[in-house]
């Protein structure tokens, strides 16, 4: 993903998932590839919810792509439709969040086979 504003390492991404994927609850899920090792990842399965944290461990400036990977998602079992995903960076500035950017992750209908994502695109 990219963001339209510059992401510091305190900033956070959450993102938000469809009813039809099963997130595995976790108050730290594991992230394969973190750059920061004392990143943050809390998933919430009743909110179909993964909250990432302190991932970078360096400034990113604006339209630079961010990557990361958890393994706290199980993505449906039945295809052929498609999936939005949301996800918003949020700044956080001593006790005060705002939201700084807003996006969908689309999964098109041709992209999960048995359970599988194959791939996706991320419109902001």
């Amino acid at each position: 993903m990219s963001c339209d504003h510059n992401f510091h390492d305190h900033d956070f991404v959450e993102i938000l998932f469809p009813e039809e994927f099963y997130i595995i609850q976790s108050d730290h899920c594991d992230m394969p590839g973190a750059v920061n090792p004392t990143y943050s990842c809390v998933a919430q399965s009743t909110a179909r919810t993964i909250h990432v944290g302190h991932f970078k461990d360096t400034f990113t400036e604006a339209g630079s792509e961010i990557s990361f990977a958890f393994t706290s998602v199980r993505n449906p079992s039945i295809g052929g439709k498609n999936y939005n995903i949301l996800f918003k960076t949020v700044k956080v500035d001593g006790t005060i969040e705002a939201v700084i950017d807003v996006g969908t992750y689309v999964i098109t209908n041709d992209k999960i086979v048995k359970g599988d994502v194959l791939s996706f695109t991320v419109t902001p």
